[in-house]
């Protein structure tokens, strides 16, 4: 199964990337504005029960371009906090692809990575880079010369953080 967590306000949410088109296991959590780590857990605790089924754990929002790696969905989520996504670890499917940020610039914390992928008990995948995903066609006033990320890869160098502490950062390419 595909999760999809979503930041409500996030243009493209509710949206399934290119990539999982025709996928018919797959579920978009919109998270609310003002919702804590425990209100996440709920919401897809709500929708997820059987353990091990989760291939693939997609949080699509906001992220700090102050580079300090927290990312939004309700609220600002630090390394502090993401310990508390543990109660979703059961969910995840150790064999499957683990958990993605499409959140701007998310792997600017190496301690935000590792607390996560020690939470899920799986590898954590984000981008050093702005994730500008579908809302690449337009930035406020500005069009981008691109034509956005329908395909759902995560934008520019990626960083791989491993339940185990390990750390590793590469091209997208070679972490698939």
């Amino acid at each position: 199964m595909i999760v999809y967590i979503h930041s409500d306000e996030i243009e493209d949410r509710g949206v399934t990337m290119g990539r999982h088109a025709g996928v018919r296991d797959l579920v978009h959590i919109i998270v609310p504005r003002g919702a804590s780590v425990a209100g996440i857990v709920s919401l897809v605790e709500g929708q997820i029960t059987r353990p091990g089924s989760i291939w693939t754990l997609i949080f699509n929002g906001h992220g700090d371009s102050g580079r300090t790696g927290e990312i939004f969905f309700g609220s600002w989520i630090n390394s502090g906090q993401v310990s508390g996504f543990s109660p979703l670890g059961r969910l995840m499917n150790r064999g499957g692809r683990g958990v993605e940020l499409h959140c701007c610039r998310a792997a600017s914390s190496e301690a935000m990575m590792v607390n996560m992928a020690r939470a899920f008990g799986v590898r954590v995948m984000a981008g050093m880079e702005d994730q500008l995903g579908r809302a690449g066609r337009h930035w406020g006033s500005v069009t981008l010369p691109f034509g956005g990320d329908t395909f759902g890869v995560i934008e520019g160098q990626t960083v791989v953080a491993f339940p185990n502490g390990r750390v590793a950062s590469s091209a997208p390419a070679d972490l698939r």
